[in-house]
């Protein structure tokens, strides 16, 4: 509950100062269709880069078991505001790198769109740009992420508890999860908690 309120006040003080922007490899317009398909309901875009604390990058790096690269260390963020100027939720578009044997099978450059609510939950997600097996970027695979959090577990399995993957796509599906879970670490050390210098 504190998580939720305090996710609320962050984007209402990132909705007071956003600010345009473009980002590097998309433009303006192609960032605003994707952001329509996480967030069909809304109807403005903010975009803010929030650099993070020593302390930050330090926490990052330790739960994702990777360096962040410079960019990294400064996202670009995105808040949707929906009817009536209410903020709806943000995200974060992430190129899974999570160093492990996944990785080396990613085909291409993809990105995935990450959407939170205020409750800090997953909201919606997204996979750009994907060549593979088609059902890991559609509902049937999706679908069991929405409503999780970074406490959730996000390994790919067959216990009660873990992600079910796509039979036969088990390494491509937990590159896909740690993908998912890179954005909502991304997004929750700058909005899911007090941030520490």
């Amino acid at each position: 509950m504190h998580s939720a309120k305090y996710i609320i006040i962050v984007l209402l003080f990132f909705y007071s100062n956003g600010c345009y922007a473009h980002l590097a490899s998309w433009s303006w317009e192609e960032t605003k269709e994707k952001l329509e398909v996480l967030f069909p309901e809304g109807t403005r875009f903010l975009q803010k880069k929030i650099p993070y604390s020593a302390f930050q990058v330090t926490e990052i790096a330790s739960k994702l078991n990777f360096t962040l690269h410079p960019e990294d260390k400064v996202p670009v963020f995105f808040t949707a505001i929906g009817p009536h100027s209410v903020p709806l939720g943000v995200a974060i578009f992430v190129d899974p790198r999570t160093e492990s044997e996944h990785y080396k099978i990613s085909k291409g450059k993809v990105e995935i769109g990450v959407a939170i609510n205020l409750k800090g939950k997953v909201k919606s997600l997204q996979i750009f740009n994907w060549t593979g097996v088609p059902e890991i970027a559609q509902p049937i695979f999706l679908k069991q992420f929405y409503s999780k959090s970074p406490n959730d577990t996000f390994k790919v399995g067959d216990t009660e508890k873990s992600i079910k993957p796509i039979q036969g796509e088990e390494m491509t599906c937990q590159l896909i999860s740690s993908g998912i879970y890179e954005g909502l670490i991304f997004l929750f050390e700058a909005f899911g908690k007090k941030r520490k210098k």
